[in-house]
C-alpha cells in the first residue's frame, strides 16, 4: 500500500464547500433575525393600529365635546336673554305696583273721609229730634 501525502492547500472544491457551509449558517442566522424583526414589526403594527383607533376615538370625543360646548353657549345666551327680559319686566311691574299702591292709598284716604262724613251724618241724624225732621 502506498501512503498518501497530506494535502496542505485546500482544493477549490473544498474552499467552495467551506464557503457554502458558512453561507448556509449565515442564511439561517439572517432568517432567524428576519423572523424576529417580523414579529416585532407585527407587534408594532398592532400597537400603531390600536393607537390610531384610540386617536380616532379621542377625536370623536372632542367633536362631541365641541358640539356640547356650542349647545351650552346657545343655552347660556338664551338664559341670559331670559334673565334680562325678566329684570325689565320686574322693573316695569314694580313701577306699576308703586303707582297702584299710591292709588290704593288715595282710595283708602278718600274712604276714610267718606267714612268720617257718614259718621258725622249718622251722629247728626241720631242727635236731632225726630219732630224737627218732619
Amino acid at each position: 500500500m502506498t501512503a498518501h501525502s497530506p494535502i496542505t492547500t485546500p482544493s477549490p472544491l473544498d474552499q467552495l464547500a467551506q464557503a457554502a457551509a458558512g453561507l448556509g449558517y449565515e442564511i439561517v442566522d439572517i432568517a432567524g433575525f428576519l423572523d424576529l424583526v417580523e414579529g416585532h414589526a407585527a407587534t408594532q403594527k398592532q400597537a400603531l393600529g390600536a393607537l390610531g383607533q384610540s386617536a380616532d376615538e379621542v377625536s370623536a370625543a372632542n367633536d362631541d365635546a365641541g358640539v356640547l360646548a356650542q349647545a351650552l353657549g346657545r343655552t347660556s345666551d338664551k338664559a341670559r336673554a331670559d334673565v334680562q327680559n325678566s329684570v325689565t319686566l320686574v322693573r316695569h311691574v314694580s313701577d306699576k305696583t308703586r303707582s297702584m299702591a299710591a292709588w290704593v292709598a288715595a282710595v283708602h284716604a278718600r274712604a276714610e273721609s267718606v267714612g268720617q262724613t257718614l259718621d258725622a251724618v249718622s251722629y247728626t241724624h241720631l242727635t236731632l229730634p225726630t219732630s224737627d225732621l218732619v
